[in-house]
């Protein structure tokens, strides 16, 4: 989470930021949520069947989707190198599990950089050395 998303709040509130921004994907319960893979959203439509596209001038199914898309679920402008340090930490998987079981590691520029049993400590130590770069942080499990 962006230091500043915090805002003035911090010294007022008991939330322990440090916890939250520390929050690995994987650790995140989204039971309740619908899967939204592929086929989610091969279903979804854009425009309700009922509406006379034929109506409308220069309309065309879907014109907006992709704007609508954006503002909804925005990329992050590092999103190509986050997907890079995604693989590299699937390709070293097998020797993670063997050395690191259960610990969190920080992957960065496709290369194993730290690690820890304590995300909290990890994501300080990261933020440190690596401000404002992208670092992949995960829990090496099976």
């Amino acid at each position: 989470m962006d230091e500043q998303h915090v805002g003035n709040n911090q010294d007022s509130s008991e939330t322990n930021w440090e916890m939250i921004d520390a929050l690995m994907d994987e650790t995140i319960d989204r039971s309740e949520l619908p899967p939204m893979d592929d086929s989610f959203f091969t279903r979804a439509s854009w425009v309700r069947d009922e509406y006379d596209l034929s109506q409308l001038k220069g309309g065309v199914r879907g014109k907006y989707a992709q704007r609508v898309w954006q503002d909804t679920f925005p990329m992050h402008p590092d999103r190509e190198q986050m997907l890079r340090e995604i693989e590299a930490f699937k390709l070293m998987h097998r020797q993670l599990v063997q050395e690191h079981l259960g610990q969190y590691v920080a992957i960065f520029q496709g290369k194993l950089v730290d690690h820890d049993s304590d995300p909290v400590a990890l994501l300080q130590r990261i933020k440190q050395k690596y401000p404002d770069q992208v670092v992949l942080r995960r829990k090496v499990e099976e």
